[in-house]
């Protein structure tokens, strides 16, 4: 796996990053076996990426990363459009927002020269979560972070509809996570890890 050999990598998310649907065991164990890096799962069911909430992921991420990661590997939480938290824009610092989460969640690993990059879910149905998706890109290409698209992903949402890649609309069977999360993952974590 060249590149990948020997890099830290923390996961942080939600129910996606964790396996709610596959007893635990999520892209995170699969990329392990693949790859040749280590990765960290900090993955608790429900919660948001904006820290209106005790158990945000920018809450865990402040206090779980530290010198020696190379990467955080965020998932784009489906969470925060269903509670309805506010989006925010490009220019939010307010942490209650999503938008205001995902720029300090940046910044922090900046600070600590790990390099922050996001992942959406290929959900299907109707919700929120395609502003959420539309914020991530306009954050990612202001603040220069690499961002892996699955929920615009034509050719994913194609398949999904084809086989047992999803338990529901949001959680991967791990079908799902090994045929569409792993082989997209790996090729975007190889492209962006120097």
């Amino acid at each position: 796996m060249g590149k990948l050999k020997g890099k830290k990598i923390y996961c942080l998310g939600s129910s996606v990053t964790y396996g709610y649907a596959t007893q635990g065991v999520s892209f995170v164990e699969m990329l392990g076996k693949e790859t040749e890096a280590t990765y960290v799962k900090d993955a608790v069911n429900g919660t948001t990426l904006a820290a209106c909430y005790p158990d945000s992921y920018l809450i865990r991420g402040k206090k779980g990363l530290k010198d020696g990661y190379d990467v955080c590997f965020c998932q784009l939480s489906t969470n925060d459009a269903v509670r309805h938290v506010p989006l925010g824009d490009v220019f939010s610092h307010d942490e209650a927002t999503t938008a205001g989460a995902i720029t300090s969640l940046i910044l922090f690993c900046k600070r600590l020269r790990i390099q922050p990059m996001f992942f959406s879910s290929p959900k299907l149905g109707e919700s929120d979560y395609s502003k959420t998706v539309e914020l991530m890109h306009e954050l990612a290409a202001y603040h220069q972070v690499p961002f892996l698209d699955l929920y615009s992903d034509k050719h994913i949402k194609a398949i999904i509809k084809m086989g047992d890649y999803m338990a529901d609309d949001v959680h991967p069977t791990l079908l799902g996570y090994e045929k569409l999360f792993v082989p997209e993952m790996v090729k975007f974590l190889k492209r962006y890890i120097d």
